[in-house]
């Protein structure tokens, strides 16, 4: 009976453990590295094209409002030759008052070969310098504009305003816009920077929204998706240790029940009491009533057992017609009047039938610290054995384990 089946049992270990981080959890971290990748790559790649389209804006502003001023100021003859003494007093009058602002702090002038014709610094007057690129560029028609170089000679003067903005514009004349120079103005890079800061700022909050949006979308999908799974695992799980005809536990949660009790009594010690019940003549039952009459007697015998339980006692069906029921702090005197209150329940809840349901019980009892589990089932398998023999439909309690003292009562 018992003994077959709960030796084959207790060789085994069944475990259904996850050790998988939860889906939500995986997601979210490949979310935070996603993001910190976007924030990486793709955020200086956009911070350099805002920064170049701000000092494009500062370029095209230059050319269009102070190269123009400038060229309809002076002629292309002014160019040839450095601006000195009254000349050069009465267009730095005019720079100071119409062309200085709050970005564009000073101006130079350019011929073609290199030399200064007019600066805000009249001390770079008449100097010459080498073509710069930016300059040659400008010479042959290109507005340009470069971060200014604080190290260089020509720099000197400007050092106290900071880093600069210079654009170099040509100064075109007549019909056919022949280039007589170059007009370099010097605008303070610290506004063009707060420009760029700014456009950087609302680059990467709307990065940010846009992606903690579309991350809020897809993490709600995912975590419904992950409890669907949880759900489906839990009922799996569930469905893993219970008996599918009666609800009971099963033989899988019997193993986890009987290392439950055995760690609780090697900690604290105190007493373990096992019922095995068999359900009489139940193969009777199938072969004169059938197995739909079958299968509700072994339903009726689960809920006479659960009835009667506490919430700290274990019942299981075990095979066809066997089950198994496990009483923590529970003496083997305890345990008998259990067992005759399950049977008076199952004379209850059977009443309406027109055939006799009964039951044989075989009880066992453990009482110490160090239990044997393979024992205990054991001995209350061979205690059912003599409820059999007696006649059937009553109880029978075997010596207890670790007492002294042993008891042995037939059923009522």
């Amino acid at each position: 009976m018992l003994r077959p089946i709960l030796s084959r049992l207790l060789e085994k270990r069944w475990t259904l453990r996850s050790s998988r981080i939860p889906l939500q959890v995986q997601f979210g971290l490949a979310g935070l590295v996603l993001l910190a990748l976007l924030l990486a790559v793709v955020g200086p790649a956009l911070s350099s094209v805002i920064e170049s389209s701000a000092l494009q804006r500062s370029a095209e502003e230059a050319q269009y409002t102070v190269a123009p001023r400038v060229a309809a100021r002076i002629t292309p003859a002014d160019l040839r030759d450095p601006m000195t003494g009254s000349r050069y007093d009465a267009f730095d009058r005019y720079v100071q008052e119409s062309l200085v602002s709050s970005r564009t702090v000073r101006v130079k002038l350019w011929d073609p070969e290199g030399r200064v014709i007019y600066s805000s610094d009249a001390s770079q007057v008449g100097q010459q310098f080498p073509v710069k690129p930016v300059l040659a560029q400008a010479l042959d028609g290109t507005v340009a504009g470069e971060l200014s170089s604080l190290r260089d000679i020509e720099h000197q003067g400007e050092r106290h305003y900071g880093r600069l903005f210079e654009v170099y514009a040509p100064l075109r004349y007549g019909a056919t816009g022949v280039i007589a120079g170059v007009v370099e103005i010097y605008q303070l890079h610290r506004p063009i920077q707060q420009e760029i800061e700014q456009a950087q700022t609302v680059l990467y909050a709307g990065l940010l929204a846009g992606y903690l949006a579309v991350f809020g979308v897809l993490f709600a999908v995912v975590k419904r998706r992950s409890d669907e799974a949880r759900r489906r695992e839990e009922l799996l799980t569930t469905l893993v240790r219970r008996d599918y005809l009666t609800g009971l536990a099963n033989r899988i949660a019997v193993e986890e029940r009987l290392r439950q009790e055995t760690r609780r009594l090697r900690r604290s010690g105190g007493a373990l009491a096992a019922l095995a019940i068999d359900l009489d003549g139940f193969k009777a039952i199938n072969d004169s009533r059938g197995h739909a009459e079958g299968d509700r007697a072994l339903q009726l015998v689960a809920r006479s057992i659960e009835r009667r339980l506490r919430a700290t006692d274990f019942a299981a069906r075990i095979s066809g017609d066997e089950f198994l029921v496990l009483l923590p702090d529970t003496t083997v005197e305890s345990a008998e009047a259990m067992a005759q209150r399950i049977q008076r329940q199952l004379e209850e809840v059977t009443a309406c039938l027109d055939f006799r349901v009964t039951l044989s019980i075989g009880i066992a009892g453990f009482q110490g610290q160090d239990m044997d589990s393979t024992a205990l089932l054991r001995s209350a398998d061979q205690a059912l054995y003599q409820a059999k023999e007696f006649g059937k439909n009553r109880y029978f309690a075997a010596p207890g384990l670790g007492q002294t003292t042993t008891l042995s009562l037939p059923g009522y």
